[in-house]
């Protein structure tokens, strides 16, 4: 179980899109509204996107990569540097919670929260097809 610092909770957004819809709106207005006082967020997304550009006008810190499509074959050579990348992150931010901000990218962060001991929530925002909870591994809690 991660011990949670008295100074606040450090907590990692992971996002995997630029552009700005639904679920960046929604991330948006959560770190907007986050009590800074008890939690300290930070993102990880793609880079030079209207997200980033919104993320910088919150003055929230994040580190920009990409992230590869969990069930995209000609990306599962990417998937282990992701994970390496998303494990560095968490230390180095000394992160207490991941907050995977969609289902796509579920397995990137519940497998680097597995590797460093981080507690992993995923946001699942949508009705989704019950054969893509294992496939996502929604059922790995």
């Amino acid at each position: 179980m991660a011990q949670f610092s008295n100074k606040g909770v450090r907590i990692l957004y992971i996002h995997g899109c630029a552009k700005i819809g639904g679920a960046e709106r929604e991330l948006l207005t959560w770190l907007k509204f986050l009590d800074r006082t008890r939690f300290h967020p930070y993102v990880v997304c793609p880079s030079d996107g209207p997200l980033t550009t919104e993320l910088d006008n919150l003055h929230i810190l994040y580190v920009s990569f990409s992230l590869p499509a969990w069930r995209k074959l000609f990306h599962v050579f990417w998937r282990p540097f992701a994970i390496l990348r998303l494990i560095n992150v968490i230390r180095r931010w000394h992160i207490d919670v991941l907050h995977v901000n969609d289902y796509w990218w579920a397995p990137l962060g519940i497998l680097a929260g597995r590797l460093t001991g981080c507690p992993c929530l995923v946001h699942v925002r949508q009705e989704i097809e019950l054969r893509k909870i294992p496939q996502y591994w929604l059922d790995k809690g």
